[in-house]
């Protein structure tokens, strides 16, 4: 009777520990320049992500765009799998895996199917992660590099 309520949020439970699993990897497991690296690659797609929504109030466009980022991410951890991935040490699935967990929470709070917190709990820790291993001044021209020089 109540299985909807804990599907709903026993999704959104398991993006938010996949998520902490992730950046804990990231930061323990890899070395300083591959963790720069990722940082980097995770922020290039957020940043491409928002480019595409491209500051649209409009919810059916949000979901849109952060449906296709995670589909995308999705077949990239499926590519690396295929390649033969052993652990979560591998820098491409760990993108994919941030990238899917972040826009799928996108998704599902604009969608109203978990809180909006759980999505902005998931932002706010791959910021930390991104603001850990790139200077503000690298975090603006990548994010030039990808709104094209437009602000």
């Amino acid at each position: 009777m109540l299985s909807w309520l804990f599907e709903r949020f026993g999704r959104t439970r398991q993006l938010w520990r996949e998520t902490v699993r992730d950046l804990a990897v990231a930061e323990t497991r890899l070395p300083p320049k591959e963790q720069k690296k990722l940082a980097e690659r995770v922020l290039e797609r957020m940043a491409r992500a928002e480019q595409l929504i491209d500051g649209s109030k409009e919810k059916a466009r949000v979901i849109e765009v952060s449906q296709q980022i995670a589909q995308d991410a999705k077949h990239d951890r499926q590519k690396a799998f295929a390649r033969g991935v052993k652990d979560f040490t591998d820098l491409e699935w760990l993108l994919a895996s941030l990238v899917e967990g972040w826009a799928t929470a996108r998704v599902l709070a604009e969608q109203r199917r978990n809180s909006r917190r759980v999505f902005d709990e998931i932002d706010r820790l791959i910021w930390t992660f991104v603001n850990r291993y790139l200077r503000p001044e690298e975090i603006g021209a990548l994010m030039d590099r990808v709104s094209g020089g437009r602000a």
